[in-house]
């Protein structure tokens, strides 16, 4: 079996006119979010073997906290520019490719695009992932052929 944890990045600041959205950085508070969600995936999902990280800065960010957490190495984070405000199409593009080495992936990014995938994926319409919040989600196949209802959801953080 194998399983994707989708996380949305932690708490950010708000727009500002000086700085792009790609690069907003996490606040405080936000990396205390992702401290504590890596700790929770720890207990639920130890066996974390790929974290895939959007591009955009605070979406990195919970990936390294996180990783960090989880005593992955920051520098096996993979950084992935498609993950960065995608679409369905986009989501699913990244995880068909995933090399089925690996069995337990955590996916970084944003939302609509996670929230619309995580259910999609899941058939379950009421996931809704809010900042630094996740849900895992169990398989039965190769990565190439996840696609619409092929997962189970197997747990959601949605505080």
């Amino acid at each position: 079996m194998r399983k994707i944890v989708f996380l949305r990045h932690g708490d950010t600041e708000n727009p500002a006119h000086n700085v792009s959205d790609h690069d907003r950085a996490l606040l405080p508070g936000g990396v205390e979010e992702a401290k504590l969600v890596g700790s929770q995936i720890l207990l639920k999902n130890p066996a974390i073997n790929l974290i895939i990280t959007s591009s955009a800065r605070r979406a990195c960010e919970t990936a390294y906290v996180v990783a960090s957490q989880l005593n992955y190495p920051k520098e096996k984070v993979i950084i992935e520019d498609n993950l960065y405000n995608a679409n369905l199409s986009k989501i699913f593009g990244v995880i068909n490719k995933i090399d089925d080495q690996y069995d337990s992936v955590i996916l970084v990014g944003h939302n609509p695009g996670f929230t619309d995938c995580s259910n999609e994926i899941s058939a379950v319409r009421d996931i809704s992932l809010a900042t630094c919040n996740y849900c895992i989600i169990e398989f039965d196949c190769e990565w190439s052929l996840v696609k619409k209802g092929s997962g189970k959801l197997l747990f959601k953080c949605d505080t």
